[in-house]
């Protein structure tokens, strides 16, 4: 008797989830894709984008956490209606993720080569295309992190369908 269907929950459940499911199989047909349009090139540059993107994953935990957590702020205060809680919080992971980018900017022009040396064996010309390589995916740090904390504050708000465009491009 308590396990009853309700129309506006499943409604509300599939305009927020919809989106999502939509953004997460579009992300997913490009990491297929991505590595295939690679792997025509020769082998360093193979094996260079493959330490490239484990770096780049590690960056991206920090921004990930940091979504999930302003999406559960998010939806808790505009539940309670303290946008202005939700404004700050905004900036504030803003504040974060500007921190931390810098702090990976540096380390990539300082010890760049080290970083991708300690994923490649033997291999100068794999280390000098990996090197160029975060060097450059380092100055979009920013941008990316910023793109993590605005999907999380959409997504706590349910407005779910700007994400999924955001993670669509």
């Amino acid at each position: 008797e308590h396990i009853k269907f309700d129309i506006q929950i499943s409604k509300l459940c599939f305009k927020v989830g919809m989106p999502l499911a939509i953004q997460s199989m579009t992300i997913a047909i490009s990491c297929v894709v991505l590595p295939r349009v690679v792997n025509s090139f020769d082998k360093d540059v193979v094996s260079a984008f493959t330490v490239t993107s484990r770096i780049e994953q590690f960056v991206q935990q920090p921004y990930s956490s940091l979504a999930v957590a302003v999406s559960t702020f998010t939806g808790q205060n505009m539940g309670a209606g303290k946008t202005g809680r939700v404004r700050r919080a905004l900036i504030r992971g803003i504040w974060i993720t500007a921190v931390i980018s810098a702090v990976m900017l540096v380390v990539s022009f300082v010890a760049g080569e080290m970083i991708v040396g300690c994923f490649v064996k033997d291999s100068a010309n794999v280390i000098s295309i990996g090197t160029k390589g975060f060097h450059i995916i380092s100055t979009m740090f920013f941008p990316l992190g910023i793109i993590y904390v605005t999907r999380g504050v959409l997504n706590g708000a349910n407005d779910t369908f700007y994400a999924m465009i955001n993670g669509v491009i």
